[in-house]
């Protein structure tokens, strides 16, 4: 989806062709969907005639300054785009509407300008989750007041980015997502910028240390300058970003490491486990299948005893026995069971009695609870076995019963006679 480098590639296209500019035509799509509050022929009555005076942007929002107000402002959404007649603009992989191939306006135009300069402008949406309005002042009221610093043009200092994050709960990668903090980072960039911070997406952002913060307020810098010096062109990135590789269902190598990913607040994120590591306390979500692997030992304990459970020698009595057991191969019989013979030759008779009473519990029947009446103890009563047609009956609502009128007929005289006679 567009982000904050697309949302200035596009702001930066406007200024090199539209600024000082009349706008003579204004078409606007029927879709009520995207043109939010405020019909399109009232936006199309409002923008006709009106000169452009500046582009504004501050995060992912986009508005234009005209000579009088109301002014319209553009979101983005998961597909906005905005495209000038031939010429190429910057390109994203969830927007491919503008090729010169195609006709102008093209198919998802929500918004056509037409200018006095005979330059020809229109906002695209493919996926319908863009949203233009019709504002006073854009800045001053929601969304856009509602907005955190810009990450590239409001971006605090390290020093204040450091005491801001103390107070954050939550992953960091969350908060970077959370646009009434930071605006402008969407998952690409915030998933490149702790990539090349080496911070753990599900890292607690409150738990960094300085230099992790520090580290990471350089990375926001530098891959957003990166990505807006050619205009959004994905295709210019450095070879080394994560953006090459973190799109496929299976994410592939970087650097020779494996690219892993993870969902955090919704969102899929991908992260390189060897280069962010994970430290400080655990957050609620979902684990990587190699962290878990990793907490768990691989090599084989000696036992133990708890404190307060028992002291050294019974411990040490009993794994003497267990070693003991393992030279023999036999141990006593189980009493319960079958003695069959185990298929492991490590697994001894009474272990593999283990194993079988564990399985016969885990494929017993559900037994459902019931309290009988008069008593203070629960009973366990078995599930009523019922019949597949009695209980499909039970299950299925009877219909209403309906009364069905009776037809009044008009009988003939002489048959009403004959019916008395022979009784018919």
């Amino acid at each position: 989806m567009p982000e904050l480098p697309e949302v200035e590639a596009a702001k930066r296209l406007l200024d090199s062709h539209c600024l000082g500019a009349t706008i003579v035509k204004a078409v606007v799509d029927n879709d009520t969907k995207v043109i939010d509050g405020v019909t399109p022929a009232a936006l199309q009555e409002s923008l006709t005639g009106k000169k452009i005076l500046s582009t504004h942007r501050k995060g992912k929002h986009l508005w234009l300054k005209l000579d009088s107000p109301p002014w319209p402002s553009f979101q983005f959404g998961m597909s906005g785009a905005v495209i000038i007649k031939g010429v190429k603009g910057p390109q994203y992989r969830s927007s491919k509407v503008g090729d010169e191939e195609e006709a102008f306006p093209t198919t998802y135009s929500k918004v056509h300008l037409v200018l006095s300069t005979g330059v020809e402008l229109a906002f695209t949406d493919k996926r319908r989750f863009a949203r233009v309005r019709l504002l006073e002042d854009p800045s001053k009221v929601p969304p856009i007041s509602e907005l955190g610093f810009d990450a590239y043009l409001e971006l605090p200092s390290a020093e204040q980015l450091i005491e801001a994050m103390k107070t954050k709960k939550g992953s960091v990668k969350a908060l970077l997502l959370d646009q009434s903090f930071i605006a402008g980072i969407g998952n690409w960039v915030g998933d490149e910028v702790l990539y090349h911070a080496k911070i753990h997406p599900e890292q607690s952002a409150s738990s960094l240390k300085e230099e992790e913060v520090t580290r990471l307020h350089a990375s926001v810098r530098e891959v957003l300058e990166k990505a807006i010096s050619v205009d959004a062109d994905s295709e210019q990135f450095p070879r080394s970003w994560l953006y090459h590789h973190r799109w496929d269902k299976k994410p592939g190598m970087i650097d020779g490491n494996q690219i892993e990913t993870i969902s955090i607040s919704g969102r899929s994120s991908a992260f390189v486990a060897n280069v962010q590591k994970y430290t400080g306390p655990e957050l609620k979500g979902a684990r990587t299948r190699q962290a878990v692997e990793e907490e768990i030992p691989h090599d084989d304990s000696v036992a133990e005893p708890i404190a307060g459970g028992g002291n050294v020698e019974e411990a040490a009595d009993a794994t003497e026995e267990e070693a003991t057991e393992e030279k023999v191969g036999v141990t006593e019989t189980p009493k319960r069971g079958r003695g069959r013979p185990p298929k492991n030759k490590n697994d001894s008779p009474q272990s593999l009695s283990l194993k079988l009473q564990k399985r016969w519990r885990l494929r017993r029947r559900v037994r459902r609870r019931k309290v009988v009446p008069h008593q203070s103890a629960e009973v366990v009563l078995p599930r009523p076995k019922l019949n597949l047609k009695l209980r499909m009956a039970q299950e299925t609502p009877k219909p209403p019963l309906l009364r069905r009128r009776r037809r009044r007929e008009v009988v003939h005289p002489k048959r009403s006679l004959l019916a008395d006679k022979f009784h018919f």
